[in-house]
């Protein structure tokens, strides 16, 4: 399995790629409705990939929206840490100043 680091680019060219697939699908199954009608065989098939593509690429939209909402909570917390252990060392710094004063 592939990992990907997923940022906006990567997840922007995924939905270009699948567009572009839903493109040439639409394109090539123009062209035999036109020239070949009757080839049912190959017209359903086309019919129900451009389906599962677009079913694909809404997914892809609402994975991304979660993603986006999931990794600005993500920062969120990192910033509530952040300041909870400058907090943490100013009580640190605190706890050693009244030993210190305790010990003269």
């Amino acid at each position: 399995m592939i990992r990907f680091n997923l940022d906006y680019l990567t997840l922007l060219n995924a939905r270009l790629n699948i567009s572009n697939v839903i493109i040439k699908i639409n394109l090539t199954l123009d062209e035999i409705i036109e020239k070949s009608p009757n080839r049912i065989d190959y017209i359903k098939p086309m019919e129900q990939s451009i389906k599962d593509l677009n079913y694909s690429y809404e997914v892809l939209n609402e994975l991304e929206a979660e993603w986006r909402i999931s990794r600005q909570r993500n920062l969120d917390l990192e910033l509530v840490i952040l300041n909870q252990q400058i907090e943490i060392d100013k009580m640190n710094k605190e706890i050693e100043m009244c030993n210190k004063n305790l010990e003269l």
